[in-house]
């Protein structure tokens, strides 16, 4: 759980955006920071100082980014056209390349926590595996619904998150309504699967693959063992329908979530309970990041 004494307390705010920042992407060594959003703005910042080091524009809104783990000076950028654009920074250069990917809006991307660079992208109901190095893709077309229950009898495949395992060939994508699925991506076969009776809007693995905490749009944030595929806790908040994130932080000792009403809570995963709360003015809490370096306490 996390330290009784520990509080957090705001320390910068970068300002630079003109409209909703929807994704935030730490490079892997932890130097650097890249925003988006619907100002089809990808801004490049400098971690140390809050200082804006690259600023580039795009012809379409970034819902996506992600680090290419080998390489610190590269991200990944998922469009609303459909498109996935690479950013490579040196020095004072920016190389910016991009290609058509999905027939769909890019709203989530996770790059393989490995040597090889191996990146899944998700599109609403298209999940794509792509190799960097070799310009590769391998598709998965959903034209089957990936679990099967009454809830999502009838629903339409939509994509909401997506995670590596330490495994380097194993995937866990979260559906809205179609539940939890972990994929072996060499054969694309099911290992497991948890069809759930409630939207899933965003997911965060602990880092020993052992739980996943889903944003249930529905009541709140709900822990799951991934073993066992058993509920372990549900962290309730109040109101209707809302699609916010969710983060394990600290080792997965402690969960962090968003909300529309501008608040950030902190809570503790053993308990349940809320550790912290965070205020914004009341504004939506659209997206979250913690540093993989940080994850320790």
């Amino acid at each position: 759980m996390p330290p009784p004494q520990l509080r957090y307390e705001e320390t910068t705010v970068l300002r630079e955006h003109t409209d909703s920042v929807l994704t935030v992407a730490f490079s892997g060594d932890g130097r650097y920071l890249a925003t988006a959003g619907a100002d089809r703005k990808v801004c490049i910042w400098r971690v140390e100082d809050g200082v804006l080091l690259h600023y580039i524009a795009m012809n379409e809104p970034v819902l996506s980014l992600a680090w290419l783990v080998r390489r610190h000076c590269t991200v990944l950028c998922g469009s609303q056209d459909g498109s996935v654009s690479i950013i490579d920074i040196q020095e004072e250069i920016v190389h910016v390349n991009g290609t058509w990917a999905h027939a769909c809006p890019v709203e989530r991307l996770a790059v393989q926590p490995s040597k090889v660079s191996r990146v899944a992208s998700g599109a609403h109901h298209e999940l794509f595996i792509w190799t960097i190095e070799k310009g590769t893709c391998t598709p998965r077309y959903l034209d089957v619904p990936p679990t099967h229950s009454l809830y999502s009898k009838d629903r339409g495949v939509v994509v909401t998150s997506l995670h590596w395992m330490k495994s380097d060939h194993t995937l866990v994508v979260t559906y809205m309504y179609h539940g939890i699925v972990i994929f072996d991506t060499r054969t694309w076969a099911a290992l497991r699967a948890l069809p759930l009776n409630s939207p899933i809007v965003d997911a965060s693995v602990k880092p020993d693959g052992k739980q996943i905490v889903i944003s249930n749009a529905a009541s709140g944030f709900d822990v799951y063992n991934l073993i066992s595929r058993e509920p372990e806790g549900s962290m309730a908040t109040e109101g209707g329908l809302r699609a916010v994130p969710v983060l394990f932080i600290h080792g997965g000792n402690a969960v962090v979530s968003g909300s529309t009403i501008g608040d950030v809570i902190l809570w503790d995963v053993k308990t349940c309970r809320r550790h912290q709360v965070l205020h914004f003015d009341g504004r939506l809490i659209q997206t979250m990041l913690w540093p993989i370096l940080a994850d320790r306490y």
